[in-house]
């Protein structure tokens, strides 16, 4: 600890690690950047990527991403800062989390979540921020490509008063480089990787609302529909159907139905893109509420 990454940021604490790079807290002993930076001081966390983001397509497809004025959503996490440091590896600034805590560390089946093991109604709102977040991107074709646990941060106490995506535009930044850099499955959990990107196809909108669907059937069934070893996953996920699902009793009946689109093999038999899920996803929630208001008042 104590390192200085860019000439500026001094390093405090390995934050978290995974197969894109380390996350770390730091401090920035200069201050001033762009967008809401408070001075010499202020914290700030700081991404250094894997060598595969050093290829120059990957590198110019990255900001390409991250600078649109699609991003300009309270939910997505917003790029303050970038460079590369002095052994080549490029990072990422943006601002620290706010009290949240990731999804990913909540315990599973995911509890926590405004006090228990997930209703559908919340699952349903929790996926519904996640697409409204992603409705403008998606409008400029702009794809997250890694949706997961590990990228979503809630707010303080696991509530859904504010919900935080982080990792916007990576993992379709490395399909612009080599075939090395492009075996995207590696890259996140293989439980969240759809078929056409298994099979080296690019991301687009479609693949983040199967990354939803995944998302969705963790949180109510308390595990992604395929899990095991990476290889038999990523067969699972390309060859097999969906498993059965239990619905909980307070799930509408139209539930599955959207599951399944969400989850279809086919990225042409998928919702297209956020909006449109956004539409079908509003009276299924309402119909989950009403069938929740029904099992109090039995």
């Amino acid at each position: 600890m104590g390192t200085l990454v860019g000439c500026r940021y001094r390093v405090e604490a390995l934050v978290g690690a995974h197969a894109l790079g380390e996350i770390y807290r730091c401090r920035d002993t200069i201050g001033g950047f762009g967008g809401g930076a408070k001075g010499a001081g202020a914290e700030v966390l700081l991404q250094r990527l894997s060598r595969a983001f050093s290829d120059p397509a990957v590198h110019t497809r990255l900001f390409e991403t991250r600078g649109s004025a699609a991003l300009d959503d309270p939910a997505i996490v917003p790029l303050r800062d970038y460079g590369d440091d002095i052994d080549g590896r490029m990072y990422l600034v943006t601002a620290p989390a706010r009290g949240g805590v990731g999804l990913d560390a909540l315990p599973r089946p995911y509890r926590g979540m405004r006090g228990g093991t997930q209703g559908s109604a919340a699952v349903l709102e929790l996926i519904e921020r996640l697409a409204s977040a992603l409705k403008a991107a998606h409008g400029q074709r702009l794809v997250h490509g890694a949706i997961e646990p590990a990228s979503i941060t809630l707010g303080g106490g696991a509530t859904l008063e504010r919900v935080e995506l982080h990792g916007f535009g990576l993992m379709p930044a490395l399909h612009a480089g080599t075939r090395k850099s492009r075996s995207l499955p590696l890259w996140c959990s293989p439980s969240y990787v759809p078929p056409e990107i298994i099979r080296g196809e690019a991301p687009t909108p479609a693949a983040d609302i199967y990354a939803l669907g995944v998302l969705a059937w963790e949180l109510l069934f308390g595990a992604p529909p395929f899990v095991g070893p990476t290889l038999r996953v990523l067969d699972d996920q390309l060859n097999r159907a969906l498993p059965e699902p239990v619905l909980p009793e307070d799930a509408s009946p139209e539930l599955e139905w959207l599951l399944r689109r969400m989850l279809a093999k086919n990225p042409a038999d998928r919702y297209a893109d956020a909006a449109a899920l956004l539409e079908a996803l509003e009276p299924v929630r309402l119909a989950s509420l009403e069938v929740e208001a029904d099992l109090i008042l039995d």
